[in-house]
């Protein structure tokens, strides 16, 4: 919402709304259009006619925007406050020393100097973990643009914090608190140490400790990816081939390999990269392709994978050069058990369970039966 206002200031006070791709539905929402009572996630046909009458701006997904406007924020930020942990195309952490005063003055300067040099609003959030500055950021964002959650400050806040607002909280995970009577965070922590194991295990307990200010994950950590850096796939075929279908087969089968792979390790894939190299002898050994492309939200999905790889493909086969190589490398890993929200595109809890069952299958009855 932010990147498509800034190239249209006339917009400021405009009903505005983005649209996931292919048009389908909203996925980000003015204040104005939040305040007409239109939902997130709503089909485009049906508040078609509501936006037209209300004279409402209505944008499509502009990727290659939102990423501009992303670097834009986070080589301003690392210029401000040196290491910079990017999260997602629009999330960030960062670390911050000093009495709070000083740590709120940093939020204000940090905020202004961002909306100043590249023209987008933000919301910073500080507090001692990064699951309670996340949702500090939330709390800003809704007020000045800035919030400090602290000690005595975090302790009088958690009786009024439902447990779904939390990060890394998911619809059934909150689903299966409130079933136990769970409701806010103070509902949560004080249930004892026991109970949470019980119930939701050691990311329970993880969450317990963050909620509780001590740190669990540390900024600049990986612990869910330390595994391995990348995933990488690649065949090099029998004879070459100019053949565009052959090619696309070829990165299916890589891309299937790759993301079962995840899945095993319980990582989703922020970056993929598609390769189709000649043979390293003769008069094409120049004419191989690479294009690498970033995710707006990590995915360890076969059918997403596979529609960017195809569109890389695109972007780098010459019609005619013998194609000896062909191969897929995934990376920059995040955990799959923290969800996180997606602003441009719908993505159900059907998906994961989808690739779960074809997981299923193929270890069952054989690799690539589906």
């Amino acid at each position: 919402m932010s990147c498509e206002r800034l190239f249209r200031p006339d917009l400021r006070t405009v009903p505005t709304i983005v649209l996931s791709g292919n048009d389908g539905c909203a996925v980000a929402r003015s204040k104005e259009i939040k305040e007409m009572g239109i939902p997130m996630g709503v089909p485009y046909f049906k508040i078609k006619e509501e936006l037209e009458n209300a004279g409402a701006a209505v944008f499509s997904s502009n990727f290659a925007l939102y990423r501009d406007i992303s670097s834009r924020v986070m080589r301003t930020l690392r210029e401000e406050v040196g290491y910079v942990e990017q999260y997602s195309v629009d999330e960030a952490f960062f670390g911050l020393d000093g009495e709070p005063d000083v740590i709120s003055e940093a939020l204000l300067r940090i905020k202004r100097t961002v909306e100043t040099q590249v023209g987008v609003p933000v919301s910073v959030g500080a507090a001692k973990t990064k699951t309670i500055a996340k949702y500090a950021s939330e709390v800003g964002k809704k007020t000045t643009g800035t919030s400090l959650m602290m000690g005595s400050h975090w302790l009088s806040e958690q009786a009024h914090i439902e447990v779904q607002t939390i990060w890394g909280i998911g619809s059934r995970t909150s689903q299966k608190m409130r079933e136990h009577g769970i409701y806010t965070v103070a509902d949560f922590l004080a249930c004892d140490q026991a109970r949470i194991d019980q119930l939701f295990g050691i990311s329970g307990l993880r969450l317990r400790d963050e909620l509780s200010e001590k740190s669990v994950h540390k900024l600049g950590s990986r612990e869910s990816a330390d595994v391995q850096k990348s995933i990488m796939s690649t065949r090099s075929f029998a004879k070459t081939t100019t053949q565009l279908p052959v090619l696309e087969d070829a990165l299916a089968y890589h891309v299937g390999h790759v993301a079962e792979e995840m899945r095993e390790l319980s990582v989703k894939a922020r970056w993929l990269s598609i390769l189709i190299g000649t043979s390293r002898h003769g008069d094409w050994l120049l004419r191989g392709g690479r294009a690498e492309t970033l995710f707006l939200s990590p995915t360890s999905d076969t059918r997403t994978l596979m529609r960017e790889a195809v569109r890389l493909l695109h972007t780098v086969y010459e019609e005619g050069v013998p194609y000896k190589k062909a191969g897929v490398v995934v990376g920059n890993f995040v955990d799959e058990s923290v969800e996180q929200a997606n602003l441009f595109e719908q993505e159900t809890e059907s998906d994961g369970q989808l690739m779960n069952t074809v997981d299923v299958i193929n270890r069952r009855f054989g690799n690539e039966t589906i």
